[in-house]
């Protein structure tokens, strides 16, 4: 924004970061020094290990720059277009954090969101949702929430902020989740 020179939607963290010594941390064109300064520019790394997310989004584009970003902040992220596949996945793997768009084809994020707390309640174990959507309307920010959204964010959105949130997430689940032991690519 004007008043404080930081970025306001994703494209322009994007944007800024192909300015930065080496461009994009996740770029073929990046020069593999420069990526670490690079992923700090928009948040420090507050884990040593990687989490385990996944990206409910229909935009390809959204959802490909999104995978970079967090993958750059170190994470390992699945990515799913469809309603019915996340509901799946979710079932079958262990996930951190879904980021869940709301306007999905077919099965709806908030259909999404009541079967993954169903599954939850079912003996599953909890999963951070954060809610990535443009449906910017009051009641859909409710009913999101009250159906078991963890986070509510609208689009478009700043990436810094969101980066920010997932850590948020992120540190909320780890505090419940007892101890884990990660060596390498295992965790437990």
């Amino acid at each position: 924004s004007a008043e404080t020179g930081l970025p306001l939607t994703f494209m322009d963290t994007l944007i800024d970061m192909r300015n930065l010594p080496g461009g994009l941390p996740f770029s073929k064109d990046a020069h593999p020094s420069q990526a670490g300064a690079a992923r700090q520019c928009c948040a420090a790394k507050a884990y040593d290990f990687r989490m385990r997310l996944l990206i409910v989004e229909d935009d390809a584009s959204l959802a490909s720059g999104l995978r970079r970003m967090l993958e750059a902040e170190g994470h390992a992220v699945d990515v799913t277009a469809r309603g019915e596949d996340a509901v799946s996945a979710a079932s079958q793997e262990r996930f951190d954090l879904v980021i869940l768009d709301i306007g999905l084809p077919r099965m709806d994020g908030f259909e999404v969101l009541r079967r993954l707390r169903g599954a939850a309640a079912a003996g599953g174990a909890p999963l951070p949702v954060l809610v990535l959507t443009a449906r910017d309307a009051v009641e859909d920010r409710v009913r999101g929430l009250d159906l078991g959204a963890d986070d509510y964010m609208v689009k478009p959105f700043a990436m810094p902020e969101l980066t920010a949130r997932v850590r948020a997430l992120l540190r909320r689940s780890q505090a419940h989740g007892g101890p884990r032991i990660v060596h390498g690519p295992l965790t437990l």
